[in-house]
């Protein structure tokens, strides 16, 4: 299934390393390098079948975006959370709806990983 998906980071090699392992999966794949960009898009009116957000976005950051989110759909978040995050913001994250149905990925996640987790997000909204 080739999908349109949104990468949210503030890190801009994080960024182009999501885009070439997604588009090697035959993605569309849009860029957005931080909150502001990511609701740019998002306020433009572009769709998108998976939003991932990294965890080099504040807390706050990413709290702010899937709350916009949620008032505009039901976009599927996959949630990229540090191994050095604190476990009760991984937990936080999932209650206020970082990830819908999947439990966060754990970063740094291997390729393989990282594409099963997007099947199985993007097959689960189909």
């Amino acid at each position: 299934m080739r999908a349109r998906i949104l990468c949210v980071s503030c890190a801009a090699s994080l960024l182009e390393a999501r885009r070439l392992t997604l588009e090697e999966e035959g993605h569309f794949v849009e860029l957005a390098k931080g909150l502001i960009e990511a609701l740019e898009q998002l306020r433009s009116g572009s769709h998108f079948d998976l939003i991932i957000l990294d965890h080099s976005l504040p807390s706050k950051d990413r709290e702010a975006i899937v709350a916009e989110i949620r008032q505009r759909c039901t976009t599927p978040i996959l949630s990229l959370q540090s191994d050095r995050e604190p476990l009760l913001e991984r937990i936080e994250g999932v209650q206020v709806g970082f990830v819908g149905s999947v439990p966060p990925v754990v970063d740094p996640v291997g390729r393989r990983r990282f594409i099963l987790a997007i099947r199985t997000m993007l097959e689960r909204k189909s």
